[in-house]
């Protein structure tokens, strides 16, 4: 996985069903800049198992070219081994259409608990 990733904003928020418009960019753009200022601490490390506590952000940097046509963010070391292991949740689109914080959540603590099967039998056909 690279370290910086390329984003076309105006893709990004049309492939959320968005318009794309000026106050979703900056609604967009918010969100990337608290999502670079929080901070995790956790012992527990990117391949699963236990360490260090360690205390990172999953964004480094957000960088936004003078007009609005791309976003390069520089990903965590952390977060990106995470990714490279398949140590993080893998979310359904459809998730992102899903209207109420106690729906998201249920669905993310059933497909937590699901785990790796459903993928296999999504994409497999196995076990069904």
């Amino acid at each position: 996985m690279p370290e910086v990733v390329s984003l076309n904003p105006r893709r990004l928020l049309k492939a959320r069903g968005l318009t794309g418009s000026g106050r979703e960019y900056d609604l967009m753009r918010a969100s990337l800049e608290r999502l670079q200022g929080t901070r995790y601490t956790t012992n527990i490390r990117p391949d699963g198992g236990f360490g260090a506590e360690r205390t990172f952000a999953l964004i480094e940097e957000a960088i936004f070219a003078e007009r609005r046509g791309s976003v390069d963010v520089r990903l965590s070391e952390w977060f990106r081994t995470a990714v490279e292991d398949r140590r993080v949740l893998q979310l359904s689109e459809a998730y992102l259409t899903i209207p109420g914080n106690h729906e998201r959540w249920l669905y993310r603590v059933a497909r937590k608990h699901v785990g790796e099967r459903s993928y296999v039998q999504a994409h497999h056909g196995v076990g069904a």
